[in-house]
């Protein structure tokens, strides 16, 4: 649909305003397409391995979640439909909830190994919890994901979660240049 002009906008609003979520969070993958954008030895090395004058790029990569891990056994995902497919777990004798709680551990190690890996390659990790429906469990997979607690933050609402990244980029912004 296309919305043009003060009625347009008023009407995709309205449309926005009607989306509810439903789970599927993937915590994994935002990382890895964050690592691979972003990566000097990556897919885009050639465009990114250095500035235009050869100097190196401080790299910063900021995660934000709206929640949980949240994997469904019949959502077709970025691995394919993972029950049908059958390629991390086999879900024989499994009721779907179990299935579904295996994908949630195998999502979490996925995105547990790429924040190591992230950080490994120098990327300064910041991290942010939206929302104040996340479980403990996955405020601590968050926290230790981030470069260090201090580059952690949770933001209950959107006052609180643009005040995070306002605290963000400035302390991004305080770099200096050296010689």
């Amino acid at each position: 649909t296309q919305y043009s002009g003060t009625t347009g906008a008023s009407n995709f609003q309205s449309y926005v305003n009607t989306i509810d979520y439903n789970g599927n969070t993937y915590h994994d993958i935002g990382l890895l397409w964050g690592a691979r954008l972003m990566s000097p030895t990556g897919l885009f090395a050639s465009e990114n391995a250095t500035t235009a004058g050869g100097a190196q790029i401080q790299r910063h990569m900021i995660f934000m979640t709206d929640g949980n891990t949240e994997n469904s056994y019949n959502n077709y995902a970025s691995y394919g439909i993972e029950w049908w497919d059958r390629r991390q777990i086999t879900p024989n004798g499994l009721s779907n909830n179990q299935f579904e709680t295996k994908l949630q551990q195998n999502n979490n190690a996925r995105a547990a190994a790429l924040c190591t890996a992230i950080k490994n390659k120098g990327i300064t990790l910041w991290v942010i919890s939206y929302g104040s429906s996340v479980d403990t469990d996955t405020i601590n997979r968050l926290t230790a994901c981030a470069t260090s607690s201090a580059y952690f933050f949770q933001a209950a609402d959107t006052t609180a979660l643009i005040t995070q990244f306002r605290n963000i980029a400035d302390k991004i912004s305080q770099l200096r240049l050296t010689n």
